[in-house]
């Protein structure tokens, strides 16, 4: 009877391994505009998640037929997005199977070589939007000679790269995308997509979280010589694996199947 009992217990807790849906969560999500609460010149703290927090320093909000457009400058520095209790550093590092960061219509006007870092956020929790960095991602950089972005894995090393060629040059508009699977142990394995294609190799990164918060969020940066830039919208959000609705319902039956059996005995 034992046996029989674990058999069935076996057989459904295999079907749920086997039945799990990758849901998606959305962290953020915005294209700027007006009626989501930007505006010019200031951090501000809305979009479609109220917590998060775009902007060091002034930026520009154009808004037209419902599409917002960030222009940044000389004074914008980085922002944070996604700023939400739920994305921290033990989801990311235990509960998360893929992570998608990405921004749309990005167009870059260089001054020099370093142009801006991508990808998550290491947080200063006391100091969140001047003191937090890149735990993980890329570098984009200009070669002077043609004017070509590349993006490098190499992030603050003080060396130029140029390994993976987005196929654009400074002043054209592209949409780039990370995604991180996730490999156990803290490591991530990460794809780059440009235009919806991926571009490149891939590579692994193991985030650095070492400032003094748990807090993860999305983050880009102008490395100093992004010039002018914009971009039409940010994006963050994570897959982790769940059960099927109706997988939970068949483990239910299998559950009351063996309760069923053991009365019979």
């Amino acid at each position: 009877m034992i046996v029989s009992s674990l058999r069935f217990i076996a057989l459904f807790a295999a079907l749920i391994a086997t039945s799990a849906v990758h849901a998606e969560q959305v962290f953020f999500d915005s294209s700027f505009t007006t009626a989501e609460g930007f505006a010019d010149g200031q951090i501000t703290q809305f979009g479609s998640n109220p917590q998060t927090i775009i902007g060091q320093g002034g930026f520009q909000i154009s808004d037209a037929a419902g599409t917002g457009i960030l222009n940044g400058g000389s004074n914008f520095q980085r922002a944070l997005f996604g700023w939400n209790a739920g994305m921290d550093e033990n989801f990311v590092n235990n509960t998360a199977t893929e992570i998608r960061v990405s921004v749309t219509g990005l167009v870059f006007n260089p001054t020099g070589r370093k142009v801006a870092n991508f990808g998550l956020s290491n947080v200063d929790g006391g100091n969140p939007t001047g003191g937090s960095k890149l735990a993980g991602g890329v570098q984009f950089a200009m070669r002077a000679s043609d004017g070509a972005i590349f993006l490098d894995t190499e992030v603050n090393d003080g060396t130029f790269d140029y390994e993976i060629n987005t196929g654009f040059t400074a002043g054209q508009q592209f949409d780039y995308e990370q995604r991180w699977l996730a490999v156990g142990g803290g490591v991530f394995h990460i794809d780059h997509l440009i235009n919806g294609n991926q571009v490149g190799p891939s590579f692994n990164v193991t985030p650095n979280f070492n400032l003094s918060s748990t807090q993860v969020t999305g983050f880009i940066q102008d490395a100093n010589q992004a010039g002018t830039y914009s971009m039409d919208s940010l994006r963050l959000s994570a897959f982790s694996s769940v059960p099927e609705p109706s997988s939970l319902g068949l483990f239910a039956v299998g559950i009351a199947a063996v309760a069923s059996r053991r009365r019979r005995r």
